[in-house]
C-alpha cells in the first residue's frame, strides 16, 4: 500500500476549531434555556408593585425578586463559561465580540443581583457598565478585520438595545419623587430583560464569526470529537482520509457535497438554514 500523503494542515487545528464552534453553540443553547423566563420579570414586577388603580400583590413581587435571584445565578455561570471560552480565541473579531459578551453578562448579573436584593438605588456601577458597552460595541465594528457585512443588522440591533438599556438605567437612578421607587424597580427590571436579550444577540454574532473561520479537516483523526450540534461542522472541508466519530460518520457524508474526487464540504454555514442531525 502506498504511503498516505501528508495532511495540508495541522489536524489538531481542525479539532480545536470544531470544539470552539461546539462550545459557542452549547453556550447559545444554555442561554436560551436559562434565560427563558426573563420576559416574565416585568409583568410580575408590575403586578407585584401595583399602581394607583390596582392593589399591590406581595406574592407576585416576591416571585419577581426570586426570579431575579435565579437569573443572577444563571448569568454568573454563563459569564464563567464565556470568559473561559474567550481565552481560546486568537483572532479578531471573535475576541472582541467575546469580550463584549462577557461585559454584557457582567452587567446583567449585576442588575439581577440589585433587583434580587431590592437595592434599587445602587445601580451606578451598572450605569457605568452600560456606557462602556456603547464604546465596546463601536470597538467591535471598528476592530482589525471588522465584522462581516451580513452581521451589520445584528450589530445595529445590539447597539439599539444598549441605548435603551442606558435609558432604563438613567430612570432607575432618577431623583426621588412620589411613586419613584416603583418606577425605579420597573426600570431596573426592564434593563435586566434588555441585557438578557443583548446577551443572546451577541452570542449569535459570536457563533457566526467563529463559523466563518475556515476549517480543513483533510487527513485529520476526529474519531474522539464530541459533535452534539451538526451546525458545528457547517462548511468544514474533509477528505477520504478524515476519520469521523462512528455515531455521526454516515450522517456527515449525507450532509456533504463532493467538490473534488475524494474531497468534500459539509453544507451550510452563515446565511444558511442550521444543520441538524
Amino acid at each position: 500500500m502506498p504511503p498516505r500523503p501528508p495532511a495540508l494542515h495541522r489536524p489538531q487545528d481542525s479539532a480545536r476549531l470544531i470544539d470552539l464552534r461546539t462550545e459557542v453553540l452549547d453556550l447559545a443553547a444554555a442561554l436560551d434555556r436559562d434565560l427563558e423566563r426573563a420576559p416574565d420579570l416585568v409583568p410580575q414586577l408590575t403586578a407585584g408593585l401595583g399602581d394607583p388603580d390596582t392593589a399591590a400583590d406581595p406574592a407576585a413581587l416576591a416571585g419577581a425578586f426570586a426570579l431575579a435571584g435565579l437569573l443572577a445565578a444563571e448569568l454568573r455561570d454563563a459569564r464563567v463559561r464565556t470568559r473561559r471560552l474567550v481565552r481560546k480565541f486568537d483572532r479578531e473579531p471573535a475576541s472582541a465580540v467575546g469580550e463584549t459578551l462577557t461585559g454584557v453578562l457582567d452587567l446583567a448579573r449585576d442588575l439581577a443581583r440589585h433587583l434580587h436584593r431590592a437595592r434599587v438605588r445602587d445601580v451606578q456601577r451598572a450605569a457605568r457598565s452600560a456606557a462602556r458597552l456603547v464604546l465596546a460595541l463601536e470597538g467591535v465594528w471598528a476592530s482589525g478585520t471588522g465584522l462581516p457585512d451580513d452581521l451589520e443588522r445584528d450589530y445595529e440591533q445590539a447597539a439599539a438595545l444598549v441605548l435603551k438599556l442606558a435609558s432604563e438605567l438613567r430612570d432607575a437612578r432618577g431623583p426621588g419623587a412620589r411613586g419613584a421607587d416603583r418606577d425605579r424597580v420597573l426600570a431596573l427590571g426592564r434593563a435586566l430583560v434588555l441585557a438578557c436579550d443583548l446577551a443572546r444577540i451577541l452570542t449569535g454574532m459570536l457563533g457566526t464569526v467563529v463559523r466563518r473561520i475556515p476549517v480543513d479537516a483533510s487527513g485529520a483523526d476526529l474519531s474522539g470529537l464530541r459533535v452534539p450540534h451538526a451546525e458545528a461542522l457547517a462548511g468544514v472541508v474533509w477528505d477520504d482520509r478524515t476519520i469521523w466519530p462512528l455515531d455521526v460518520r454516515d450522517r456527515i457524508r449525507d450532509l456533504s457535497d463532493e467538490s473534488h474526487s475524494g474531497r468534500y464540504r459539509v453544507r451550510g454555514g452563515p446565511g444558511s438554514d442550521p444543520l441538524t442531525w
